[in-house]
């Protein structure tokens, strides 16, 4: 999809973004699928089946960042890709943020909500992530084009919730 609408036919996402997330789902149907012969692929291939073996039916998250993001937005960025992660692993996360964005599209502040998702599908956003990316942004820091769009007092519980998260999965890291 994304190579046949903005890069004519050549995947220019790495190029285009500077923030990568990939869930489970979608890296084991790629690695079962197709032709994977080009060295990237194969190295690729050899991460995802280390992660598949040890999760098993658990979903997982691949997360990356352009060196370019890395050195103008930093750990910013990367909370924006761990949120994103959080929303597709974490069930009771994802339920939170799911309750946060349905208030907020159906309360007071509908129209502010729809004209992000407008500004968000005119950024090249997919209509499947909208809602993921909207909650992403309101809990680790809005995009440039979304400033003046989300007020910073709908943004503190999905930054209050993401927080609270972030931390809880880290003490599991140890």
């Amino acid at each position: 999809w994304y190579a046949k609408t903005y890069g004519k036919g050549a995947f220019t996402y790495s190029d285009d973004w500077r923030g990568f997330n990939c869930p489970s789902w979608a890296l084991i149907e790629v690695r079962t699928g197709g032709k994977n012969d080009r060295r990237e692929d194969i190295f690729m291939n050899c991460l995802i089946d280390a992660v598949w073996e040890k999760e098993g039916d658990h979903p997982f998250y691949f997360i990356g960042t352009s060196v370019e993001g890395e050195k103008e937005e930093g750990k910013s960025l990367r909370n924006n890709e761990i949120a994103h992660a959080l929303f597709t692993v974490d069930a009771d996360y994802e339920n939170s943020a799911s309750e946060l964005l349905t208030a907020w599209a159906q309360g007071g502040d509908q129209g502010e909500f729809n004209k992000a998702s407008q500004v968000l599908a005119e950024m090249g956003y997919h209509a499947s992530t909208i809602v993921d990316e909207l909650h992403a942004y309101c809990a680790t820091g809005l995009c440039e084009e979304l400033e003046g769009v989300v007020s910073k007092k709908l943004m503190k519980p999905f930054k209050k919730l993401f927080q609270e998260y972030k931390a809880k999965s880290e003490k599991g890291k140890k």
